[in-house]
């Protein structure tokens, strides 16, 4: 039995790494919607990992987001992130990659936590879905602060473009982390 939770495991982590690099070089998971603003898909997958493979996977998938994103700046192909990266490289490197780790991880903390409340477990799964994107936006927004509050205009700027972001991306990735998420614990429950 525990072979199989094993194996269960790590296939669902190299599929959603798959994922979640598929996405990135086909340009479906940044979607650019204007100067400096993209819209991201790549939150299901890291929400998704979180959900059915705790902590590890929220911080391994939290990771693999944040080298895309940060290797989406370095390639230029955010403007804004590009003029980050000629600024202050090693500054967006943790921006981009450490609020992803964490935001991966709180998704699976607080799908822990609401599973020893809750006992309907499609609403813990659909609350730790949802979340994935609110403490996207909420550890990019808290980093980048962080590391470049002295830019008061740019902050304005990337607030501005979050909120129109965060409002799609809320819709899109809650959709599809739920969907998929739901199907993958099912499937879990019955290898068990």
């Amino acid at each position: 039995m525990k072979n199989k939770t094993i194996i269960y495991e790590m296939s669902l982590m190299a599929i959603l790494i798959a994922l979640l690099w598929m996405l990135d070089l086909t340009g479906i998971g940044y979607i650019p919607t204007g100067p400096g603003l993209t819209i991201t898909l790549l939150v299901f997958p890291v929400a998704i990992a979180a959900i059915c493979l705790k902590e590890k996977g929220g911080i391994v998938l939290g990771l693999m987001f944040g080298l895309t994103s940060y290797l989406t700046a370095v390639q230029g192909k955010d403007p804004v992130g590009a003029v980050l990266f000629e600024q202050q490289p090693i500054a967006l490197a943790i921006v981009c990659i450490g609020s992803r780790i964490l935001m991966g991880l709180g998704v699976a903390l607080l799908y822990r936590l609401l599973s020893k409340f809750i006992k309907q477990d499609i609403i813990s799964i659909t609350i730790a879905s949802i979340s994935g994107t609110f403490l996207n936006t909420l550890f990019f927004l808290t980093f980048f602060w962080a590391f470049f509050n002295n830019q008061d205009n740019l902050f304005k700027i990337i607030i501005g473009a979050m909120t129109i972001n965060f409002l799609i991306e809320l819709v899109v990735n809650s959709v599809i982390s739920i969907a998929l998420s739901k199907v993958i614990y099912m499937f879990k429950k019955r290898m068990a």
